[in-house]
């Protein structure tokens, strides 16, 4: 749905193609560098960290009125997106170790393609219903409580592990550093 906010604010197509492009360019060129954080940091904390980042640019997007503007939002997006993918892929093969790898990158695997596919269909039904600034805001708060969700079921894992006395209950909190 970028694309169309973007050609509203009458931007070319080619313009458009950059816009989209930056972002998938900066997630590519970062990922290898945000991944050996995530070998030697928190996971979790980069994981919560590029999640807010890329809420931050979502609910940021309705205000944008220029092509210089929503290019740099796009970059956010994909320094987001390279900052907690490596961490998330990472707790992945972390879990692996325990359910079992294919199990493990099965669902994460899923978790990713039901993302893809309810995507759009909620976006569309969003921008039938309210507008196209709304489907951002609505990506955004989606984003926001996905984030929560999250923190909420590793939350007691990190305040363990920072006081050093870290005894998790599961797989990701045990191991998530």
């Amino acid at each position: 749905f970028l694309p169309i906010f973007a050609s509203k604010l009458q931007i070319s197509s080619s313009q458009i193609g950059l816009i989209v492009s930056a972002n998938v360019i900066t997630t590519a060129l970062l990922q290898r560098p945000f991944g050996k954080l995530a070998d030697r940091y928190n996971k979790i904390a980069l994981i919560l960290f590029g999640a807010t980042l890329g809420s931050i640019a979502l609910l940021s997007i309705p205000l944008i009125k220029t092509f210089s503007a929503l290019f740099l939002i796009s970059l956010v997006m994909g320094l987001g997106g390279a900052i907690s993918m490596p961490a998330a892929s990472a707790i992945t093969v972390i879990v692996g170790q325990d359910l079992g790898m294919g199990t493990s990158m099965g669902l994460f695997n899923t978790a990713m393609s039901v993302g893809m596919v309810m995507a759009p269909l909620v976006s569309g039904l969003v921008m039938d219903y309210l507008n196209l600034s709304a489907v951002f805001i609505v990506a955004g708060l989606i984003s926001v409580s996905g984030m929560l969700i999250f923190y909420y079921f590793v939350r007691d894992g990190m305040r363990e592990k920072n006081k050093n006395k870290f005894r998790g209950k599961n797989a990701i909190q045990r191991r998530f550093n």
